[in-house]
């Protein structure tokens, strides 16, 4: 059975990264020059691997080749165009800065290309050079002001320069224009998600308006409802949450960071069995030493004191000291001479301080989850 990696922390939303789960608009067009599929045509440029990366580096497919340059007597037009879909195969090669050096080939035939222009903006955001992104996206919006695709891409160059209420105008301004350019409002509800959780929580509910719309008008899409779900519970509405994780994993079953999210949730409802059914999903080993999902060390251990709370609230007192057992074992011998002198000083003075998993502390640990006062400490330590 194939291993499956979770590199993922927790549910907070950055305004400037991308997204753990990624949300797929088809926006394809920059001028006469095709971006990949994927692309939502603004903003930094996310990095697939692609059919031409795979076969390239994974011998997997039939290779692609790059496109040529026309002859000087081509005409400029057409030698623009060259450049910027040599670009475009770079970045589908994850090779932005390759592309930016072809866009820079295009500039310099044509520094009144907005399309080029743009590119390089978007380039420049992706290698997180935020001055030369600001330059080249200004001259980009002079050349073409209404263009929706560099009006987001603004407002992204604006969150870099943590200018968030400017491009909030810039992004208000290209979904009154161009309502149906979905990926502006899903900039505009991730900076909302984002200022709830740094600012206001108030901003939660302009991403929520945000998020509901690009639900109804998009299509059916797991990373959309998980960051509704993450914005639901960030204001204390974990029911709804639960029906957007839930219809969530209908799309993606095995996604680990949805059963995880959706768990949270139900701890929050105090649905335990349920919190407990999905935590098991995503540790549960497929075979002895074979975990279904594989995560770091220290994450694990989180899921596994989460569960463990869990556990607590149902009774079950055995397993959840398994749990808290493995939790602090990642850890080695200095958590769990922590968790010892926790124990000790909430009400367990003869358990051992020797940084051993004994059949003592084990026993402590047991007595310690019927005590509120004591097993909220000691988990929160883990």
């Amino acid at each position: 059975m194939k291993l499956k990696y979770v590199l993922g922390g927790g549910a907070a939303l950055v305004a400037t990264a991308a997204v753990t789960i990624a949300v797929v608009f088809h926006y394809a067009d920059l001028g006469a020059v095709n971006l990949p599929v994927n692309d939502p045509g603004a903003g930094r440029l996310p990095m697939y691997r692609s059919a031409c990366y795979v076969a390239a580096h994974e011998r997997r497919g039939e290779p692609c080749i790059e496109p040529a340059l026309p002859a000087a007597e081509a005409g400029t037009g057409a030698r623009v165009r060259a450049h910027l879909a040599r670009a475009v195969f770079e970045i589908d090669m994850q090779e932005p800065e390759k592309a930016l050096r072809e866009v820079d080939a295009a500039i310099a035939l044509d520094a009144g290309s907005a399309e080029a222009r743009h590119l390089a903006a978007r380039l420049s955001l992706t290698l997180f050079d935020i001055d030369r992104a600001e330059r080249e996206i200004v001259i980009a919006r002079k050349l073409a002001p209404q263009d929706p695709q560099i009006g987001t891409t603004y407002a992204a160059v604006l969150v870099g320069r943590q200018a968030n209420r400017e491009a909030v105008g810039v992004l208000d301004d290209v979904i009154r224009r161009h309502p149906n350019y979905l990926f502006a409002r899903k900039e505009h509800a991730t900076l909302f998600a984002y200022m709830g959780e740094c600012c206001a929580r108030g901003n939660y509910q302009v991403a929520l308006a945000d998020y509901d719309y690009l639900i109804r008008h998009g299509v059916p899409e797991s990373g959309l409802l998980a960051q509704r779900a993450a914005a639901l519970l960030a204001i204390g509405r974990p029911e709804p949450a639960v029906a957007d994780l839930t219809a969530a994993l209908a799309l993606a079953p095995d996604d680990a960071l949805l059963l995880i999210s959706r768990a949270e949730a139900y701890a929050v409802l105090e649905r335990d069995d349920l919190a407990v059914k999905d935590y098991d999903a995503v540790l549960t080993d497929v075979a002895p030493g074979v975990p279904l999902h594989v995560l770091p060390n220290d994450r694990r251990a989180k899921l596994l004191a989460a569960r463990a709370l869990s556990l607590v609230q149902l009774k079950r007192f055995s397993d959840a000291v398994n749990d808290v057992v493995a939790a602090i074992s990642v850890g080695g011998k200095a958590a769990i001479l922590r968790a010892q002198v926790l124990l000790r000083r909430h009400g367990f003075p003869d358990v051992p301080i020797d940084g051993e998993n004994s059949s003592q502390l084990r026993q402590a640990l047991s007595a310690c989850f019927g005590l509120k006062a004591c097993y909220q400490p000691v988990m929160r330590a883990i």
